[in-house]
């Protein structure tokens, strides 16, 4: 059986071509943790693990990388109404997200890389396009 997947630039549903031998790298956008995740942003998690299911039921490695946004203005501005601090504010919605994740029987990713570890190779980045 093929995968078929919709692909929005030919408007056409195609089979599912991974570039390395059944084996898929799947970059996803995770929460920004500042406040309390609710359902509508589980939609985006569920539909993530939705298609890491059914890749890997098609017989593909998957590795999968959810990105944790610790770094944000809305961050910021609770961490300055002096709410909580910085680690406090992000350490504890990074693990109520992590915990709803497995609540809604979700696979954990292999990686949650966290947006303040990777600033500097951000402001390379930002100065090679610029």
């Amino acid at each position: 059986m093929s995968l078929k997947l919709y692909n929005s630039a030919t408007s056409q549903k195609e089979d599912f071509k991974s570039i390395l031998p059944n084996q898929v790298l799947m970059y996803c956008c995770g929460p920004t943790v500042y406040d309390d995740p609710h359902l509508g942003n589980f939609r985006t998690f569920i539909f993530y693990d939705l298609v890491k299911r059914v890749l890997i039921q098609n017989n593909f490695k998957v590795k999968q990388v959810v990105n944790i946004t610790d770094i944000d203005d809305k961050i910021i501005d609770k961490v300055n109404s002096g709410e909580m601090d910085y680690k406090e504010l992000t350490t504890k919605f990074n693990d109520v997200f992590l915990q709803h994740s497995k609540t809604l029987s979700i696979k954990k990713a292999d990686e949650y890389p966290k947006t303040s570890d990777h600033v500097p190779a951000m402001i390379d980045f930002i100065k090679t396009i610029n």
